[in-house]
C-alpha cells in the first residue's frame, strides 16, 4: 500500500483527539501506509509516541493554536507547498483550528482525499461569543472543502447537522474505540474507592469531583476513599481544596503516567465531571476495566453509559446531582469485567478506510462493515 497519509492536529498534548491520531497512525503504519503527522508544536505527548514507533512528525512555527490572521495565512501557504512536495494522497485533520486551515490548504493543493474528524463541536462549548461565531462561519465555508466529516459521537453528529446542515451527506458517526488497553485483574476493596482520571484543567472540572465527594459524605457519612490521577494547571488549587476539606485524609493524588490499567483495577467507581466531551477514552477504559461509571451528561457520554448496569449520568455542573449519582453507584458496584473490546478497533479502522476511499480488498479486508 503506497498511499501517503498526513494526520494533522492543532496541539500534540495528551487528550482524546491526540490519542485518536496516535492510534490511527500506528494502525495505518502497521498496515503498510506511508503515514506522517503534523502539529503546531515541536514537543509533546503525541510527538514522543509517534517517534518511538518510527512515524515521521513535522511541525511549523507558523501554525498557531490561537486565532492569528497573519500567521494563519502564512501557514496555509506553507502547508500548500508541503502537501504538494510530499504528494499526500489523504489528509486527515483533527481539532477545530487545524480543521479549518487544513481543509483550505488541502483543497488548494489538490490533495486527493480530505477528511475532517470532529472531537466535540467547538461552537457548542463554553467559549466567548465572537470566537464561536467565527468558527461557525469558517466551518460553513470549510464544509465544502473536504470529502467526509467524521463525528466521534452521535451527540456531535446531531449538533453539527442541526447547526450547519449536511447538504452533501458527508457527515457520519464513527465512535472512538480502544486499540491498546489491556485490563488488569480487579483489586477487591474493603470500602468503595472513587477515582478521577484526566487532566486537571477547566474542561474536566475536577473541583466538582471534590465538592461532590464532600456532599456525598454529608448525605451518607459512609466510609470511602478517592484517588485523583492526573496533572495540569489546576493541580495546586485542587490540592488546597482537598487539604482544607473534611476529606483531606480520604482523597489522595497520583501523578499522571502510563499505568492507567493498574489504576483502574483499584477503582470501584470511575467519575468524569467534564464540562464537555466528545466520546471519551477514559470512560471506554473504565468500562473495559470493570469500573462502574458516573459521568456528566455531556457529549457522547450517554452513548457509552447506556444502561444503569454500566453507570449513571448526572447534570453537568451540579454538585447535588453528582453526589446523588455517587450515592446510588455504591449499590450498583460490580466486580466482574465489563470488557467489550473484541474487534472494536478493527471496526473503527475499516470505517476510516472507507472515508479514505481505500479498496479494502487490497489489504485483504472485507467490505462487509456495518455501523
Amino acid at each position: 500500500m503506497n498511499k501517503r497519509v498526513l494526520l494533522m492536529i492543532t496541539r500534540p498534548e495528551i487528550g482524546g483527539a491526540t490519542r485518536n491520531v496516535r492510534d490511527l497512525a500506528l494502525k495505518l503504519h502497521g498496515s503498510g501506509f506511508k503515514v506522517m503527522a503534523l502539529s503546531s508544536e515541536k514537543q509533546g505527548w503525541l510527538v514522543d509516541e509517534l517517534l518511538k514507533s518510527g512515524i515521521p512528525y513535522v511541525h511549523s512555527s507558523l501554525f498557531k493554536a490561537r486565532i492569528a490572521p497573519l500567521y494563519d495565512i502564512l501557514f496555509v501557504m506553507w502547508l500548500i507547498r508541503f502537501l504538494r512536495k510530499q504528494d499526500i494522497d489523504v489528509l486527515h485533520i483533527h481539532s477545530s483550528k487545524a480543521g479549518i486551515l487544513g481543509r483550505i490548504a488541502g483543497k488548494l493543493s489538490g490533495v486527493r482525499r480530505i477528511i475532517f474528524s470532529v472531537h466535540g463541536v467547538s461552537f457548542q462549548r463554553q467559549i466567548p461569543l465572537l470566537p464561536r461565531l467565527l468558527y461557525m462561519i469558517a466551518e460553513r465555508f470549510a464544509y465544502w472543502m473536504c470529502d467526509a466529516i467524521v463525528c466521534v459521537s452521535g451527540f456531535d453528529y446531531g449538533r453539527y447537522v442541526d447547526l450547519l446542515g449536511d447538504p452533501q451527506g458527508k457527515v457520519q458517526t464513527i465512535h472512538n474505540e480502544l486499540l491498546d488497553f489491556t485490563p488488569q485483574a480487579r483489586v477487591p476493596n474493603i470500602m468503595p474507592v472513587f477515582g478521577f482520571l484526566g487532566r486537571l484543567a477547566y474542561q474536566k472540572d475536577p473541583q466538582l469531583f471534590v465538592h461532590s465527594l464532600i456532599r456525598l459524605y454529608e448525605l451518607t457519612g459512609i466510609s470511602f476513599s478517592a484517588v485523583i490521577k492526573g496533572g495540569g494547571e489546576l493541580q495546586e488549587e485542587l490540592k488546597c481544596l482537598v487539604h482544607n476539606s473534611r476529606l483531606h485524609n480520604r482523597i489522595n493524588f497520583e501523578a499522571e503516567d502510563d499505568r492507567v490499567s493498574e489504576f483502574l483495577a483499584r477503582v470501584d467507581v470511575l467519575v468524569m465531571t467534564s464540562r464537555f466531551e466528545g466520546y471519551p477514552y477514559t470512560l471506554l477504559e473504565g468500562r473495559a476495566a470493570g469500573c462502574y461509571l458516573v459521568a456528566s451528561d455531556v457529549g457522547g457520554c450517554r452513548e457509552i453509559i447506556n444502561d444503569e448496569s454500566v453507570g449513571l449520568l448526572f447534570t453537568q455542573g451540579s454538585v447535588e446531582s453528582c453526589a446523588q449519582a455517587l450515592k446510588k453507584s455504591i449499590g450498583q458496584l460490580k466486580q466482574d469485567t465489563l470488557s467489550q473490546r473484541g474487534n472494536e478497533y478493527q471496526t473503527y479502522f475499516l470505517g476510516i478506510l472507507r472515508c479514505y476511499d481505500i479498496d479494502l480488498g487490497e489489504l485483504g479486508l472485507t467490505n462487509e462493515v456495518h455501523f
